[in-house]
């Protein structure tokens, strides 16, 4: 009703409304009066709930008080429209710096840096020194193998600590050696920080340190895991009563390795004419250039090849790979059927091993048995070092004091020499 009087609120001093109502609801329009240096002021505040309007008028009484802030209705709304319009401005600034982010993310990947910048510019640096091609070439290997199919996808942006290991556990679970572990590692922490120099130089933007940074990579040193021969036994039977050639092939690579101390990655390697009319074969990629012969005299490693070249069924040629995958290749890793195998027999779960790196059983713990073994057979620390194709005789030490039933052997003739003394 248009000439209905406005009538006084008593939410509020000055507030006053009107009323009106319709079929399905009745409303109010506000207004405030107020006295400002004795002049008398009225507000119109429109329609609006009542505690609106109790809030609206409660800020004008307080910004005339103060003379702080919007003094009229008209000009708070003006001002709340200028922050929400800043508001809005600063929302979708955000928001498009978000798409931006995420977008230099997903261009950013691992393997993305490696390709565009990582690798060039190392190739580059060979070729100005004038080294040899063969210096990068295991990098770019245990790049491929080891750390792209685990975070290569990956935006360098969201590598994490869990990343990192994962790659050292593929590594591992592989059979590969710990030095490999720590290959891929240090090649992954490289890259990364060399993203880290690039990214604020030419981006402006700034990447976390390196989220492995606290994870440290095994060596060879602590590993000092070994079969006893019941235990190798009881793995060679598990895996030939196992179904399929994988598990044949997991045999014949254990058969090698425990009986010649080759690692896994030599053995991958291994052609038919190595190991063809001859007594001593040699690795053909052996580890830090250190060439170490297979003695192919010992009577299970004899067997094991005259197996396999009656599974083959015909000739061999030279530049054959001793051992191939279901698709003709190399074997990039240790068949899983091994993995299966030994926890089938429970080694892992003995006392001494269980929860203990150094004990666990791995591929790579029949090197470390051969070289055992021949400690207790009493072969000296140098023959040792030079059937391994160790770097020192320092790195025996493992090999030749592993036995403690061997070493009380020893305790015992000290005390024959001290009885004979006395006598």
């Amino acid at each position: 009703m248009p000439g209905q009087a406005w009538k006084k609120s008593d939410k509020a001093r000055g507030l006053e409304y009107r009323e009106y109502t319709t079929d399905k609801r009745t409303e109010r329009v506000w207004r405030v009066r107020q006295n400002v240096k004795g002049k008398a002021v009225c507000d119109y505040l429109g329609l609006m709930e009542d505690s609106q309007a109790v809030l609206a008028a409660a800020h004008l009484r307080e910004n005339r008080r103060t003379g702080a802030g919007p003094q009229t209705w008209q000009a708070m709304q003006e001002t709340e429209k200028q922050r929400l319009r800043a508001a809005s401005i600063t929302e979708e600034t955000y928001r498009k710096q978000v798409l931006a982010d995420e977008e230099f993310a997903r261009l950013h990947t691992v393997s993305a840096f490696w390709a565009s910048y990582y690798w060039p510019k190392r190739e580059k640096k060979r070729e100005m020194q004038g080294k040899d091609p063969h210096v990068n070439k295991s990098v770019a290997g245990i790049f491929k193998n080891w750390v792209q199919p685990v975070v290569g996808d990956i935006p360098l942006a969201e590598l994490s600590y869990l990343d990192v290991e994962q790659v050292l556990e593929r590594v591992g679970e592989a059979g590969r050696s710990a030095q490999t572990q720590v290959h891929a590692y240090n090649i992954l922490q490289t890259l990364y920080n060399s993203a880290r120099k690039y990214f604020s130089a030419k981006y402006k933007r700034e990447l976390a340190p390196f989220p492995g940074e606290g994870l440290r990579p095994p060596t060879n040193n602590e590993k000092t895991c070994w079969l006893t021969e019941t235990e190798a036994d009881l793995l060679s039977d598990t895996l030939l009563n196992w179904q399929g050639n994988d598990a044949l092939d997991a045999h014949n690579m254990m058969i090698l390795s425990l009986y010649s101390g080759l690692r896994f990655g030599d053995i991958s390697r291994l052609t038919w004419q190595a190991v063809t009319d001859v007594e001593l074969a040699y690795a053909r990629n052996p580890k830090a250039g250190m060439a170490y012969g297979i003695h192919l005299n010992v009577d299970e490693i004899a067997l094991m090849l005259k197996e396999r070249r009656t599974r083959l069924g015909r000739d061999t040629l030279p530049d054959e790979l001793l051992f191939e995958n279901s698709e003709g290749g190399r074997y990039r890793e240790v068949p899983k059927v091994f993995r299966a195998a030994v926890e089938k027999c429970r080694f892992n779960y003995v006392p001494h091993r269980l929860n203990n790196k150094a004990e666990r059983i791995d591929f790579h713990a029949l090197r470390h048995t051969f070289g055992t073994w021949l400690g207790r057979a009493g072969v000296p620390a140098f023959n040792i070092m030079g059937l391994m194709g160790l770097h020192s005789l320092k790195m025996v030490q493992r090999y030749v004091a592993h036995d403690p039933s061997g070493l009380a052997k020893e305790v015992k003739k000290l005390s024959r020499i001290v009885m004979n003394s006395q006598d």
